[in-house]
Protein backbone atom coordinates (compact mmCIF):
# COMPACT_ATOMS: atom_id res chain seq x y z
CA UNK A 1 0.00 0.00 0.00
CA UNK A 2 1.47 3.39 -0.96
CA UNK A 3 2.28 5.79 1.82
CA UNK A 4 2.14 9.56 1.60
CA UNK A 5 5.52 10.88 0.67
CA UNK A 6 6.98 7.63 -0.68
CA UNK A 7 8.76 7.90 -3.99
CA UNK A 8 6.55 5.57 -6.02
CA UNK A 9 5.35 6.99 -9.28
CA UNK A 10 3.48 4.09 -10.79
CA UNK A 11 0.77 6.04 -12.63
CA UNK A 12 2.99 6.63 -15.64
CA UNK A 13 2.18 10.34 -15.63
CA UNK A 14 5.23 12.38 -16.42
CA UNK A 15 3.46 15.73 -15.94
CA UNK A 16 4.14 18.17 -13.14
CA UNK A 17 0.79 17.69 -11.41
CA UNK A 18 2.47 15.81 -8.61
CA UNK A 19 5.29 18.15 -7.76
CA UNK A 20 5.09 19.66 -4.29
CA UNK A 21 7.25 22.57 -5.49
CA UNK A 22 4.22 23.75 -7.47
CA UNK A 23 2.48 24.75 -4.23
CA UNK A 24 2.24 28.45 -3.46
CA UNK A 25 4.70 29.35 -0.68
CA UNK A 26 1.95 30.35 1.76
CA UNK A 27 0.08 27.07 1.23
CA UNK A 28 3.28 25.07 1.67
CA UNK A 29 4.09 26.97 4.88
CA UNK A 30 0.58 26.54 6.29
CA UNK A 31 0.44 22.82 5.53
CA UNK A 32 3.94 22.22 6.88
CA UNK A 33 3.07 23.93 10.15
CA UNK A 34 -0.30 22.19 10.49
CA UNK A 35 1.13 18.75 9.75
CA UNK A 36 3.96 19.27 12.23
CA UNK A 37 1.49 20.33 14.94
CA UNK A 38 -0.75 17.36 14.19
CA UNK A 39 2.19 14.94 14.46
CA UNK A 40 3.12 16.39 17.86
CA UNK A 41 -0.52 16.07 18.99
CA UNK A 42 -0.61 12.44 17.79
CA UNK A 43 2.54 11.64 19.77
CA UNK A 44 0.84 13.20 22.82
CA UNK A 45 -2.17 10.99 22.03
CA UNK A 46 -4.41 14.06 21.85
CA UNK A 47 -7.01 12.70 19.43
CA UNK A 48 -9.21 15.81 19.57
CA UNK A 49 -6.33 18.07 18.52
CA UNK A 50 -5.25 15.67 15.78
CA UNK A 51 -8.79 15.50 14.41
CA UNK A 52 -9.24 19.28 14.44
CA UNK A 53 -5.89 19.93 12.77
CA UNK A 54 -6.37 17.22 10.15
CA UNK A 55 -9.79 18.69 9.32
CA UNK A 56 -8.01 21.99 8.64
CA UNK A 57 -5.33 20.24 6.55
CA UNK A 58 -8.07 18.59 4.50
CA UNK A 59 -9.85 21.93 3.95
CA UNK A 60 -6.64 23.69 2.91
CA UNK A 61 -5.76 20.80 0.61
CA UNK A 62 -9.17 20.77 -1.09
CA UNK A 63 -9.22 24.56 -1.51
CA UNK A 64 -5.60 25.47 -2.20
CA UNK A 65 -3.63 22.49 -3.50
CA UNK A 66 -3.88 22.02 -7.27
CA UNK A 67 -5.43 18.78 -8.50
CA UNK A 68 -2.85 16.05 -8.93
CA UNK A 69 -0.74 13.53 -7.13
CA UNK A 70 0.26 15.70 -4.13
CA UNK A 71 -3.35 16.62 -3.46
CA UNK A 72 -4.51 13.01 -3.69
CA UNK A 73 -1.73 11.82 -1.35
CA UNK A 74 -2.56 14.50 1.20
CA UNK A 75 -6.27 13.65 1.13
CA UNK A 76 -5.46 9.94 1.40
CA UNK A 77 -3.20 10.69 4.37
CA UNK A 78 -5.95 12.71 6.07
CA UNK A 79 -8.37 9.79 5.75
CA UNK A 80 -5.78 7.35 7.13
CA UNK A 81 -4.87 9.59 10.06
CA UNK A 82 -8.54 10.04 10.95
CA UNK A 83 -8.87 6.25 11.20
CA UNK A 84 -5.61 5.71 13.07
CA UNK A 85 -5.45 8.61 15.55
CA UNK A 86 -7.30 7.02 18.44
CA UNK A 87 -6.00 3.43 18.25
CA UNK A 88 -2.57 3.85 16.62
CA UNK A 89 -1.40 7.40 17.39
CA UNK A 90 2.26 6.69 16.61
CA UNK A 91 1.34 5.34 13.18
CA UNK A 92 -0.82 8.43 12.65
CA UNK A 93 2.18 10.58 13.62
CA UNK A 94 4.33 8.76 11.06
CA UNK A 95 1.72 9.44 8.35
CA UNK A 96 1.65 13.11 9.33
CA UNK A 97 5.44 13.36 9.21
CA UNK A 98 5.48 11.74 5.75
CA UNK A 99 2.82 14.20 4.60
CA UNK A 100 4.93 17.06 5.97
CA UNK A 101 7.96 15.83 3.98
CA UNK A 102 5.76 15.65 0.88
CA UNK A 103 4.90 19.35 1.02
CA UNK A 104 8.12 20.76 2.54
CA UNK A 105 10.31 21.57 -0.45
CA UNK A 106 12.84 23.70 1.45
Amino acid sequence: MPRPGDGDDDDGDSGSDGVAGDLPADVEAALTQLLSEAAVAARRRDVDDVTAIVDTVETVTRNKVPAGRVRERLLHGCRRVDRLASDEPLVAAAYLEAMERLVDTS
